[in-house]
């Protein structure tokens, strides 16, 4: 596991991840963080904008 601070708009946020290794993925998002933020997720760009 890794913890570390996400920065987006105003808002600074401390996750704590697990580290995988993988070539298909930069970063998962976990289903209990897209509930909390609720992103707008354009699935033909791969575009994840919180609002």
């Amino acid at each position: 596991k890794a913890t570390f601070d996400v920065m987006y708009d105003d808002t600074t946020e401390s996750i704590t991840a697990w580290v995988i290794e993988t070539d298909r993925f930069d970063f998962i998002f976990g289903r209990s963080w897209l509930l909390k933020h609720n992103p707008h997720i354009d699935w033909k760009t791969g575009v994840v904008t919180l609002s």
